[in-house]
């Protein structure tokens, strides 16, 4: 009679102590509730030049990488904040005007 092999994980034994894995559905859950981003993605975005300074720009890289997003969306988060909780524009006729130039603008590039 031959003797027969042991396979290599037969001393092993799982107990009720094993930690318990997340099921692939909590998984996805969880990454895509990291990866989602919080600004608008049917926007067109036209380009904007600005001078930032130097610790602004370097708050505003952070800010984005921590959110794991990108600065034009942290900075688009921080001026939708600023314009719906800290300053109400009292003019909004000019408002609504300057909306629809740019909304036309960004559709045509």
């Amino acid at each position: 009679m031959t003797k027969q092999q042991r396979s290599r994980t037969a001393g092993f034994k799982l107990t009720s102590t094993a930690g318990k894995l997340p099921s692939p559905h909590d998984v996805h859950k969880t990454l895509q509730a990291l990866t989602t981003p919080d600004a608008p993605t049917d926007e067109k975005r036209i380009p904007f030049t600005t001078a930032i300074s130097p610790g602004q720009r370097a708050l505003l890289e952070v800010a984005a990488e921590e959110q794991r997003l990108a600065m034009a969306d942290v900075l688009h988060n921080a001026l939708n904040h600023y314009f719906n909780h800290v300053y109400r524009i009292q003019d909004t006729a000019l408002s609504d005007a300057l909306q629809r130039k740019y909304t036309r603008k960004a559709k045509q590039t």
